[in-house]
């Protein structure tokens, strides 16, 4: 994600475009917001987000609570594979 920042807004709110493995600047800034905990991210540290929603996330464990919040049915991996079975 080199050469993304812009020094237009060096401390104003980016607008971004997620794709599926980069984004796009739409209007410079220099932190998009995170869409769990509302926490500035810096551009130069933005490694997570879900281009389907548009949506930033600050690290995996919001990205994961968002997925869980809006996907409950889905479960985890061992609920998925059945392996929380007890017998």
């Amino acid at each position: 994600m080199d050469n993304k920042s812009f020094s237009g807004k060096p401390d104003g709110l980016a607008r971004l475009r997620y794709d599926l493995s980069d984004y796009q600047i739409l209007s410079p800034g220099s932190f998009v917001l995170c869409a769990v905990t509302g926490k500035p991210i810096p551009l130069e540290e933005l490694r997570y987000w879900n281009p389907m929603r548009q949506e930033a996330y600050c690290d995996a464990v919001a990205s994961t609570t968002r997925e869980a919040a809006l996907n409950p049915a889905s479960g985890d991996a061992a609920t998925a594979t059945g392996q929380d079975r007890r017998e």
